[in-house]
């Protein structure tokens, strides 16, 4: 394998979402545009110069989403399971295809995938991807 890359987004994680629909015209929320240009300029500041892997990549994926203000300072125990909306396989999706044509040609190259999803003291969205040598 090679050096793993290492991309940290900070703030909320925002989940892949259905196209909008104004008349005839189909549109990407800009909630979530935003969030995808943000995951693309942390992207290529972490490829630093590296070319894209055009081979087989693993990808891992670590969402972490502060605690809720409502719970006791006892319950807040770092990296608790949040089981709550959003669904994993929409942080997925919106995360890999946010990665293609930076770190990797297409998404169909992904051969492994981890993620998931935690409470703990600030919002963040970690990123780990490995190409085969």
């Amino acid at each position: 394998m090679t050096d793993p890359i290492t991309i940290v987004v900070p703030g909320i994680p925002v989940p892949w979402s259905r196209a909008g629909k104004s008349g005839k015209r189909h549109f990407t929320p800009q909630r979530q545009r935003e969030h995808m240009d943000l995951i693309r300029a942390y992207s290529v500041a972490a490829m630093r110069a590296r070319p894209i892997i055009s081979g087989p990549v693993s990808v891992g994926c670590s969402f972490i989403y502060q605690f809720p203000k409502s719970w006791p300072d006892k319950r807040r125990i770092n990296y608790t399971p949040k089981t709550s909306r959003s669904d994993l396989d929409n942080n997925i999706k919106i995360v890999t295809d946010s990665l293609i044509g930076i770190v990797f040609q297409d998404d169909a190259q992904i051969y492994f995938l981890t993620a998931e999803k935690y409470y703990a003291w600030e919002d963040f969205t970690e990123i780990t991807v490995r190409g085969l040598p």
